[in-house]
């Protein structure tokens, strides 16, 4: 079983996922680099996402 938590403390929000898997001797190592990376592409996309919509409040700010 593999217990993952990812934390994103850049935006002030804590997103902590647990992902529990069963891994059998074949393939273990696979299938747990395919949820790392599965957990980085979610982290990256919260972090683009959060840069994203700062941009957009910061636009808004300076058009009023």
């Amino acid at each position: 079983m593999i217990q993952i938590k990812t934390r994103l403390a850049d935006n002030g929000y804590s997103l902590i996922k647990s992902r529990n898997a069963e891994l059998d001797h074949f393939g273990s190592s696979l299938r747990a680099s395919l949820c790392l990376f599965t957990d980085f592409v979610i982290e990256t996309y919260c972090r683009i996402t959060t840069v994203a919509f700062r941009c957009l409040a910061v636009n808004k700010a300076q058009r009023s």
